[in-house]
């Protein structure tokens, strides 16, 4: 039937563009996404946070050795 071929071609479609033929795992890898995307952002915010913290770190230690108008920057 049309409907069953429409069925056929999208699944080949999502097993192409996954790389997995197996139904359970295409389920999965779905089911899976949302968990995977929100440590991702706690990735990408801890690394911002890191970020901050050495940039002011940097510029105490840049403070530290100015002189005048010289200052060693790191």
């Amino acid at each position: 039937s049309q409907r069953m071929q429409k069925l056929e071609e999208a699944f080949l479609k999502i097993r192409n563009s996954t790389g997995l033929s197996d139904v359970n795992e295409i389920v999965a890898k779905f089911l899976s996404r949302d968990e995977k995307y929100e440590a991702l952002c706690n990735s990408a915010d801890a690394a911002r946070h890191k970020i901050d913290v050495l940039k002011k770190e940097k510029n105490s230690i840049n403070s530290l050795f100015h002189f005048g108008e010289f200052s060693v920057i790191l």
